[in-house]
């Protein structure tokens, strides 16, 4: 199972320019941001590396979800 990050994220409104800070929940110090770059290339910097899987293989993502969804057996009809 996969480690997880939880932060706290506090955007203000209101402002004439983007302003941001982020920390995660178990630090002390926040980041402040002036541009939703800076933010963006913080959380990705954060990432921690994808757990091993079995026989030592890095963890992938999920298989992509089907175009269509399965179709529907049995007869169920539609409520009136």
């Amino acid at each position: 199972m996969e480690a997880i990050d939880l932060y706290l994220v506090r955007i203000w409104r209101g402002v004439t320019r983007f302003r941001a800070s982020a920390r995660r929940v178990t630090d002390d110090e926040s980041q402040v941001f002036a541009s939703p770059q800076d933010m963006a290339r913080y959380f990705a910097a954060s990432q921690r590396a994808p757990l091993a899987g079995p026989g030592g293989a890095a963890a992938s993502a999920p298989p992509p979800a089907e175009e269509e969804p399965p179709a529907c057996s049995g007869s169920a009809k539609a409520p009136s």
